[in-house]
């Protein structure tokens, strides 16, 4: 018999009986009376019990497992329905209700409002305001619209022409206008 052989049969029934080829182990002392003699073992781990049932057959759960199983499902169930219902009214609350004007097939139809001429808007021009000049020992500078500009340079569309002591100049495509330092 090789090794594989008694190392499977000794796994199937650890209890078994050593072959011949092992060795002769001394006895133990005897027990005394009245002890009840431990079972001989094969290997150092615990064995499991089996179920009295065996172990073809399941354990049938007890009465107190199936209701402890029902009031868990009961209140999960309870919970979704819960939720279900919390968060359909949320739904409702959160969106804009938007309901479908059905027309009325006996009502006259509608009119259109008196007629109005729509204007395009006037184009506005932009408001320049000069807050500041430097004018003076070097190239001079204007302070419009918080910006500041050198001759040349544009602002708005407008391109600065001339600075002076107390105005600014400014040009677009056909107009010139020059805007004065507010006096305080």
């Amino acid at each position: 018999m090789s090794l594989i052989e008694q190392a499977l049969r000794r796994i199937k029934d650890p209890v078994a009986t050593q072959d011949a080829t092992a060795p002769v182990r001394p006895a133990a002392a005897p027990p005394t009376a009245g002890a009840p003699t431990p079972a001989p073992t094969a290997h150092s781990w615990q064995v499991t019990p089996q179920h009295p049932a065996g172990p073809e057959q399941p354990a049938s759960p007890s009465a107190s497992d199936t209701r402890l199983t029902a009031v868990i499902l009961g209140l999960v169930l309870a919970l979704t329905f819960l939720l279900l219902i919390g968060g359909g009214r949320w739904i409702a609350r959160t969106l804009p209700s938007r309901r479908l004007a059905v027309p009325d097939a006996t009502a006259a139809p509608a009119r259109a409002p008196a007629s109005r001429q729509l204007q395009a808007p006037a184009p506005v021009e932009p408001q320049l305001v000069l807050t500041g000049v430097v004018a003076g020992g070097g190239e001079p500078y204007a302070v419009i619209n918080g910006v500041i500009a050198s001759v040349g340079e544009t602002v708005d569309g407008w391109t600065l022409v001339a600075v002076t002591e107390q105005s600014a100049t400014l040009r677009s495509r056909d107009e010139e206008r020059t805007l004065r330092v507010p006096r305080p």
